[in-house]
């Protein structure tokens, strides 16, 4: 007996069921083991099959940065404000904690966002430049 290789799931030969693999749980509306949300708003998870893993990755429509051993999404507006600070010399720590930048997120006339300043770690700012 095998477990569906397109499920998180793995077989136990004790109890001779199909077990959830870490981070996936059973769900009674889908009928089977599915990956469990990350506590992360901006992130998803994502099942791999070989080998077996849930994941998780950044929603639809943000983009990841990576550093420190971890990955943070932020959206294509503030990815664009980080570069525009770089350029226009505006990198600064401002209100926001050591080791921070303090960045200027515009809003746009089809925004519904207003203007706000985001507390962004100094690794991740590195990393969004060096894209």
């Amino acid at each position: 007996m095998s477990c569906p290789d397109d499920k998180p799931s793995e077989y136990n030969k004790a109890t001779k069921t199909c077990d959830c693999i870490e981070n996936a749980k059973f769900s009674e509306e889908a009928g089977h083991c599915v990956c469990i949300d990350p506590d992360e708003k901006d992130l998803e998870p994502y099942f791999v099959s070989r080998p077996k893993t849930c994941l998780k990755k950044c929603k639809e429509g943000l983009r990841a940065a990576y550093a420190d051993k971890k990955f943070k999404c932020f959206t294509g507006k503030v990815y664009k404000s980080v570069v525009r600070a770089e350029a226009l010399d505006e990198l600064k720590q401002g209100e926001c904690a050591k080791g921070e930048y303090s960045i200027h997120v515009k809003s746009t006339a089809s925004d519904d966002d207003e203007e706000r300043d985001e507390c962004i770690g100094t690794p991740f700012v590195k990393y969004i430049l060096s894209e």
